[in-house]
């Protein structure tokens, strides 16, 4: 079971002819990340990345994983074995890890002023090209392979304090996963729909489980809501009208004539909360299903809320109780 280091897999000068290997890739990034540098300094957040890159990287290192890159608020490590079963499980329970060390992380944000960080992760595990990539000017080390960039296209379809994996990779660790729902959905670069399982936790070598990150069901409400999809990350121009029937500090259920795919990822305006602050909300839809008079009921979960959108949603909920 010996793990291959840094330098024997990526940095080895006298291999300079790609290389195929079986790599398990786990991609993290950290929701809403893009909207917290328009919010606060650039030298803030520089220091809170920083902190952030501390943890996560020792919490891979720790479990045998090799970081290949990180790309702004994404990291890419790798996980290699002799056997793909090993080196699967190895990246799995480096996965929760670094979702249970991610209140450590908030710890910092507070001491800055900053709310808290949510991340994603997604993992998959196939074949790759461990290559030297780039010119006589600049070139590194790295890893080409399908299963890297659907690692990365996973990581992107992860609700806050998510793990998803791939069929492939929940096949080498059926024997101690604890999963949770298994979905179809449409990536974008896969010319078929794919079928991605929930991670909620392992019961070796020790039975660990994530936190639940699901606020409940939110209290009753009647308010109007005006929302607007997200495609190839691009902001629809023009928004749909729907009422909120539910709301929680997490997510909220919206009533609309409209439905929207698994998934999806749109931009919020309730109509309580002050229209500057329309950037700063956005949600990913965790169900839509038919409703009475040709309606359809969405769930949507939180993914990012900005500073004063955060302070309206609060106040919202609270006048609830």
């Amino acid at each position: 079971m010996k793990s291959l280091n840094r330098m024997e897999v990526l940095n080895q000068e006298t291999q300079r002819e790609p290389q195929v290997r079986n790599f398990g890739a786990l991609v993290s990034d950290l929701r809403g990340f893009t909207a917290l540098v328009e919010e606060y300094s650039p030298l803030l957040m520089v220091e809170l990345l920083n902190y952030y890159y501390v943890v996560m990287i020792d919490v891979i290192t720790s479990h045998g994983g090799v970081v290949d890159k990180l790309m702004g608020d994404s990291i890419l490590a790798l996980f290699d074995s002799h056997e793909n079963v090993f080196a699967a499980q190895r990246m799995a329970a480096c996965a929760i890890d670094m979702q249970l060390a991610m209140p450590e992380v908030n710890a910092r944000a507070a001491k800055l002023g900053v709310h808290d960080l949510h991340m994603g992760i997604g993992l998959c595990f196939g074949p790759m090209a461990v290559c030297q990539i780039g010119s006589s000017i600049h070139s590194e080390r790295t890893v080409i392979g399908d299963a890297v960039n659907l690692a990365s296209r996973i990581a992107s379809c992860c609700l806050r304090g998510q793990v998803l994996m791939d069929e492939t990779t929940y096949d080498l660790l059926k024997r101690i996963a604890i999963p949770g729902e298994f979905n179809v959905v449409r990536i974008k670069g896969k010319s078929s729909p794919i079928t991605l399982c929930e991670l909620l936790g392992l019961t070796w070598p020790r039975r660990t489980l994530l936190p639940d990150s699901n606020g409940g069901v939110g209290h009753s409400v009647d308010l109007p809501v005006t929302y607007f999809p997200v495609v190839n990350k691009q902001v629809s121009m023009e928004g749909i009208r729907g009422r909120i029937v539910n709301l929680s500090e997490d997510g909220l259920g919206v009533l609309t004539a409209l439905p929207q795919d698994f998934l999806q990822e749109i931009q919020l305006w309730p109509h309580f909360v002050d229209e500057h602050a329309l950037p700063d909300i956005y949600a990913k839809v965790v169900s839509c299903e038919a409703a009475p008079d040709g309606q359809f009921l969405m769930q949507l979960e939180f993914t990012y809320m900005g500073g004063l959108a955060s302070q309206a949603i609060q106040s919202a909920v609270a006048q609830q109780l």
